[in-house]
């Protein structure tokens, strides 16, 4: 579990994905919310196969110095046993939630879900009419001789339900594909007696599988499906075009090496070996699942119950300064303006870009966009902003995992516009949260205008992920800000920054200080302090550092939603928080002798971040917006309903104390409601 006094990094986030777990299993939480809770940790379980145990395995195939070199991860196969160890138990708790507990309450609400069921009489018209009518044109079935053996090819995450078939004494191995890409995971059944039924598709294909092989006596049947290696390889030869390479790699990732190979414990042996050597699995890649797989499709089951399964709504605020204002620009000159989102209204960042687009006065924008939504209102007003006669320069980041067709796309839509698109390096990913707007006043001079954000330019993910974002006109911070985008987009190779931290400048190195000064202050005899909001802390120059700072006497206070390869140790308390929102920004808070330092940004404590990413991490000069940040993060520190401890076993310890019960998400929000109320009635 731990190697030179730090917790493995894929273990860890083992860690997170029970905590998640947990949540689905937790009886106060409404039932909706649970069933996406499952949903969440099966898609996160997905994406984990795909490409931590993908890379763990191609480890095995290079040589050990090599290999040591690079991951200081001597032993693979270890590391694998373990992770194999760890999920299959987790996969147990899933399996036993579901059928102890989801599925009774979904009864007691009336509403039925067929799981390993045989259908009701009354529903059996229904699901033929069903089958024949939109399942079966869909349905494209592989027939096999046993005795043959033949390469096999499944396609990546997709359904396949596997059949033992037997004709005239011979034997055959059929496989049906699940078309739920077409017609969705579930079916909708005739309601009876109040109740509401439904169906996975699986099923129904299971129904009829007689139908399908219809010269064939079908022995069994089961479920199956294939993870592959979802990781982007990109040569070292960087003469390509980068946009070329990433959109020729990413068909490579629906082509790529066995990950994971889930059956149904109820597959037969023959069955099971003919499809190992058939699709060439490794040991271990094969995993007895349940009778279902891919249930990050739960996200879809529908609720014909309504809003008291979910829960309450939050609908986002207004923000005070923002509200009565006609003019963005003219409000971010009186005053910085500090937005938490979701709470707040994600809508105003949206103005911010859109008011530029249509602004006679505004001159240029740069941004950089790591992930962008689908149907992205940001990135449309970046082309009306260039077909208006603006200077619009982007940094679009296409090697953003599992959004680098949507960022390609996009790239090419801005191009075709106008728009000058920059792509990052081979070896670099630029994630940073940024943008810059620069306006002619009446009297001639320019005027910049900065957004600084720990979150993507994202408005769908803006209404689950709580980040925070700060639109300032301060000279000194947008100077530098235009300086650093230079620098992204290739403008300027070199920059002098005071104020900001941006990796690949000076990034590590002033937080390095910030940590040696509470150091040299504790020493001193003086109070020294420390409060990091990270989703991940991996690095280990970092940790030891927070170790000899913990050694020193420095009060450490960590909230770290997922990985966290540091060890809890005296005068270090590390936090975890698992809610209805992903707790996605982060903020860095050091005591400095009573003039605390208070930044927050983009950038993880990992090492992809800190040196091989760019990241910017930006100050709090306004005393309100501090105020406002150390409320949040002192909630966070208080909360006793929704955070643990992680101990140093790496569990998560449920926080029991005495106090009033504090759940930090529904205190904030509470909190800033009664702020936006108060002044509102005061203006009126």
């Amino acid at each position: 579990m731990t190697e030179n006094n730090y917790f493995d990094r894929d273990l860890s986030w083992l860690s997170f994905n029970d905590r998640v777990l947990q949540e689905a299993g937790d009886s106060s939480v409404p039932l909706y919310e649970r069933i996406k809770f499952l949903a969440i940790y099966a898609s996160n379980l997905d994406e984990f196969f795909r490409v931590r145990v993908a890379l763990i395995n191609r480890l095995q195939e290079i040589n050990k110095e090599k290999l040591n070199k690079k991951t200081e991860l001597s032993s693979p196969q270890k590391r694998l046993n373990e992770i194999y160890d760890i999920t299959n138990k987790q996969q147990d708790q899933f399996g036993k939630i579901i059928r102890e507990s989801i599925l009774p309450e979904l009864q007691k609400n009336n509403v039925v879900l067929y799981y390993n069921m045989d259908y009701l009489e009354a529903h059996l018209a229904a699901v033929k009419e069903y089958f024949y009518t939109a399942v079966l044109s869909f349905i494209q079935p592989i027939i096999i001789k046993r005795n043959e053996l033949k390469p096999l090819f499944l396609e990546n995450k997709e359904l396949y339900i596997v059949c033992d078939l037997e004709k005239n004494g011979e034997e055959y191995i059929g496989i049906i594909n699940v078309p739920n890409e077409h017609l969705g995971r579930f079916v909708k059944l005739p309601a009876i007696d109040n109740r509401y039924y439904y169906t996975f598709i699986d099923d129904v294909i299971k129904q009829f599988s007689n139908v399908i092989f219809s010269n064939f006596e079908v022995k069994s049947k089961c479920s199956i499906k294939l993870n592959r290696d979802a990781e982007l390889f990109l040569d070292e030869d960087f003469s390509e075009n980068i946009v070329k390479k990433i959109a020729k790699s990413l068909n490579n990732r629906e082509i790529g090496n066995p990950a994971r190979f889930l059956f149904d414990p109820s597959i037969s042996s023959s069955t099971l070996g003919y499809l190992q050597e058939a699709l060439s699995l490794r040991e271990g890649d094969s995993i007895s699942g349940g009778a279902y797989h891919n249930l990050f499709d739960l996200f879809e089951l529908p609720n014909p119950i309504g809003k008291k399964l979910e829960n309450e709504v939050f609908p986002a605020l207004p923000h005070r300064q923002l509200v009565h204002s006609d003019s963005i620009f003219d409000a971010i000159d009186k005053k910085d303006l500090f937005l938490s989102f979701p709470y707040q209204k994600y809508n105003y960042i949206l103005r911010f870009f859109n008011e530029a687009a249509i602004d006679p006065s505004v001159q240029s924008i740069k941004a950089t966009l790591y992930r962008v939504a689908k149907d992205s209102h940001i990135t449309n007003a970046l082309i009306s902003a260039a077909r208006n006669g603006k200077r619009v320069s982007v940094l679009v980041e296409a090697k953003a995992r599992f959004d680098e067709e949507n960022n390609l796309k996009w790239a090419k839509k801005m191009e075709d516009a106008g728009v000058t698109v920059v792509f990052s390096s081979s070896e670099i990913k630029v994630h940073s949260k940024v943008a810059l707007i620069e306006r002619k006043l009446d009297n001639g001079k320019m005027k910049k205008y900065g957004f600084f954000g720990t979150g993507n330019f994202n408005e769908k993910t803006a209404n689950i992920y709580t980040d925070f974002a700060l639109l300032s006109s301060h000279d000194k911070l947008t100077n530098e800000l235009n300086d650093t985008l230079d620098f992204i987009l290739g403008v300027k190779e070199e920059v002098n920054l005071d104020m900001l931290l941006v990796s690949q400048i000076n990034l590590p190195q002033q937080f390095l200080k910030f940590l040696d000064n509470e150091i040299d202050n504790a020493n001193a005899g003086k109070e020294a302090s420390i409060i990091l909001k990270l989703n991940n802390l991996q690095d280990k120059k970092m940790i030891r550092r927070l170790y000899k700072a913990a050694d020193a006497g420095v009060k450490i206070e960590l909230i770290i939603r997922g990985i966290c390869c540091l060890i809890p140790r005296k005068n270090i308390r590390v936090v975890r928080i698992i809610d209805r929102f992903l707790e996605h920004a982060r903020v860095y808070i050091f005591h400095n002798s009573g003039e605390e330092k208070i930044l927050i940004g983009s950038a993880d404590w990992m090492e992809r971040n800190l040196y091989r990413r760019i990241e910017v991490v930006f100050p709090i000069l306004d005393n309100e917006i501090i105020t406002a940040i150390k409320e949040n993060i002192q909630l966070q520190l208080n909360d006793n309903v929704k955070a643990v401890d992680i101990n140093d076993q790496i569990e998560n310890v449920k926080v029991v104390n005495k106090e009033v019960p504090i759940r930090s998400q529904y205190a904030y929000y509470k909190s800033l409601k009664a702020v936006h109320d108060i002044k509102t009635l005061a203006v009126n």
